[in-house]
C-alpha cells in the first residue's frame, strides 16, 4: 500500500493543488499525508478541511522526511512538492503507474518548466560530483535530478537523511550506491513559485553527495576538505546571481566556468614508503 505524502513549509497558496492531486492517485489501502514542516500560516488547515492527516514536522526538508519515516510502516512511499501551481497531468498517478510498471526502487518524475529561467545547481555542483564520485548513477541522470516528486523503495535502508534541501541528491547517490534499480517518468509540464535559492543550497546538495560517498568508502575522509572547498567556490558563484539584470549571460558564464574546474583527488596519494609495502 503506498503512501502519498505532500511535503511543504508555508505553501497554502499551492497546496491544495497537490493534496487534491494526491487523494486522486489513493486506491483501496492507500493513505494520504500532509507533512508540515513548521508551517506558520494555514497550510494544516487546509490539510485538514481535505480530510488529510497532517504530520507536524520539523523545518527542513530532511528532517521532515525523516520524521515521517519514523512513523512509516515500510511500504512504498510517495515523496510530492507541496508548490504545485500547475502540472500536465497527476503526477502523484504517474508516478504510482511507473512503479507498478517497473521494478525499480525509486521512480523520479521529470518535467519541462518552460517559463523558468533556469540558473541550476544541477549542472554545476550535482553533476559534476555525482559522475566523479557515482559514475554508475550519473549514467541515469536526468535534466531534473533534483525533482521532489518520487516513489521510493522504503525497505532499503536510506541511511541518514540530510536536514534540508539535500534530500533528493541523498536519495539518489544512497540508492545508487546500495545497487537499486532507479527509473524515471515523464510528467509534462510542471509550474511552481520561481524561488532564488543562494549558496547555502549548493553546500547542501554537495554535502550530502559527499557524506554518501565517504560512508561507502568512495572519499577518503582526509580529502574531503579539498571537496568541500572546491564546492565553496562554486557555490559562491552559484549564490551571486545578479538582480534585476536583463542579461544573465556573463553569470551563467562565470558559473560553468567554475564548475568546469578539475575536481580533487579522491584518495590520499601514498608517501614512498608506503608505495613499497603497497
Amino acid at each position: 500500500m503506498i503512501t502519498y505524502a505532500v511535503v511543504g513549509r508555508n505553501v497554502a497558496c499551492t497546496l491544495e493543488i497537490a493534496l487534491c492531486q494526491a487523494l486522486a492517485a489513493a486506491e483501496a489501502g492507500d493513505s494520504v499525508v500532509f507533512v508540515d514542516s513548521a508551517s506558520v500560516d494555514t497550510s494544516a488547515t487546509i490539510a485538514r478541511r481535505l480530510g488529510v492527516q497532517v504530520l507536524r514536522a520539523p523545518a527542513g526538508k530532511g528532517r521532515a522526511v525523516a520524521a515521517l519515516l519514523d512513523r512509516h510502516d515500510g511500504g512504498p512511499l510517495c515523496l510530492l512538492d507541496a508548490d504545485v501551481e500547475r502540472s500536465g497531468c497527476n503526477i502523484a498517478v504517474a508516478l504510482r503507474n511507473a512503479s507498478n510498471a517497473s521494478d525499480a526502487d525509486m521512480v523520479i518524475a521529470r518535467y519541462d518548466w518552460p517559463a523558468r529561467d533556469e540558473l541550476s545547481v544541477t549542472h554545476s555542483v550535482h553533476a559534476r560530483l555525482v559522475g566523479a564520485l557515482f559514475p554508475e548513477h550519473a549514467a541515469q541522470l536526468s535534466p531534473k535530478p533534483l525533482s521532489g516528486f518520487r516513489l521510493l523503495n522504503t525497505q532499503l535502508p536510506l541511511g541518514r537523511l540530510p536536514s534540508g534541501y539535500g534530500l533528493e541528491a541523498h536519495l539518489n547517490v544512497q540508492i545508487s550506491a546500495l545497487g537499486g534499480e532507479i527509473a524515471w517518468v515523464d510528467i509534462g509540464v510542471y509550474e511552481g513559485p520561481v524561488v532564488r535559492r543562494g549558496a547555502e543550497f549548493a553546500h547542501e546538495i554537495g554535502a550530502a553527495i559527499l557524506d554518501v560517498a565517504e560512508l561507502h568508502g568512495r572519499l577518503a575522509p582526509e580529502i574531503r576538505p579539498a571537496w568541500e572547498e572546491w564546492i565553496a567556490t562554486v557555490a559562491d558563484v552559484f549564490g551571486s546571481v545578479p538582480r534585476g539584470e536583463p542579461d544573465l549571460s556573463p553569470y551563467r558564464e562565470r558559473l560553468r566556468a567554475v564548475a568546469a574546474r578539475a575536481l580533487p583527488v579522491r584518495k590520499q596519494a601514498l608517501e614512498p614508503d608506503q608505495q613499497a609495502l603497497a
